[in-house]
């Protein structure tokens, strides 16, 4: 395999919901760099066509792209089904892809009944059928389009009581069910992972995708013969296509209450800039 030269991480997606990811791997790799790109001013992706998605996510990563990265990781499940193998025959860095973590939720929860909450346009996609085609199971499999949901969590914020009634409302005709599990298939929706388990039973055990992705952009950096260094402090660098300066404010704050609450990192560890797209970060 070739060696691509070292340059930071980049991390796209179509609004908030990629800071997950984002704290995850810093969390993984507090020594790297990375270029979060968040693209509000076209989101939610969820509830586009298809070619209007890869259209997008296209430019973005090419955005990513101007930044000298060495990998991009595409932090929203619907980007992933859209654009992955577009992406993918198009640039030499590795381009990491997020799925529902539907097979952990199989494995894990034997015959039992599984709910998987993804955007309509994740659940509409040839690639999820595939992964559903690809699984040996006897589970009950559920699956629920959130339409509407990252609209209110992009409006009005994770916290907010407009996102706690839309989640109530999308789970209305399911709460007489039982279920084992609940795959969380988009990243905006981990998020506002305890306002989903809020509505459950405590046993009820919750699945996403993120800890799968950190761990393959780990895989697919060695494989690419990176060194990744795990000496603080990580830097990182936020754009937001909508080139809000208040927007690029709400990122920064959210990605350090991930880290925050996640205690893994501690913010003297963390360097942190925000930029407009047309900009260079300063690594």
């Amino acid at each position: 395999m070739e060696e691509i030269k070292h340059g930071p991480i980049g991390v796209f997606d179509s609004g908030y919901g990629g800071i997950s990811v984002l704290a995850n791997l810093i969390e993984s790799m507090p020594g790297e760099s990375f270029v979060f790109l968040s693209d509000s001013k076209n989101a939610p992706y969820g509830e586009l066509e298809p070619e209007e998605v890869l259209n997008h996510t296209v430019t973005n990563v090419e955005i990513l792209n101007s930044q000298a990265v060495n990998a991009v990781v595409i932090a929203c499940n619907t980007a992933t089904s859209a654009a992955v193998q577009t992406l993918r025959s198009k640039y030499l860095f590795p381009i990491i892809g997020m799925e529902p973590a539907v097979k952990p939720a199989v494995n894990k929860t034997g015959s039992g009944r599984v709910l998987v909450a993804a955007t309509d346009l994740t659940l509409k996609e040839k690639k999820f059928a595939s992964l559903i085609e690809s699984i040996d199971h006897q589970n009950e499999i559920i699956t629920l389009p959130c339409i509407g949901l990252v609209d209110k969590i992009e409006e009005h914020g994770p916290e907010s009581p407009e996102v706690d009634q839309k989640i109530d409302e999308l789970l209305e005709p399911y709460m007489s069910l039982n279920f084992d599990g609940v795959v969380l298939g988009c990243t905006h929706y981990v998020l506002v992972k305890d306002k989903w388990r809020s509505k459950f039973p405590s046993d009820t055990v919750f699945y996403d995708g993120n800890e799968g992705t950190v761990r393959q952009t780990i895989r697919m950096l060695k494989y690419y013969k990176q060194v990744i260094s795990n000496c603080p402090p990580a830097r990182v660098c936020i754009m937001d296509s909508s080139q809000n300066d208040d927007r690029l404010a709400q990122c920064k704050k959210l990605l350090m209450n991930q880290l925050e609450v996640n205690r893994k990192i501690s913010m003297d560890q963390l360097h942190i800039e925000l930029r407009k797209t047309d900009e260079l970060c300063k690594f």
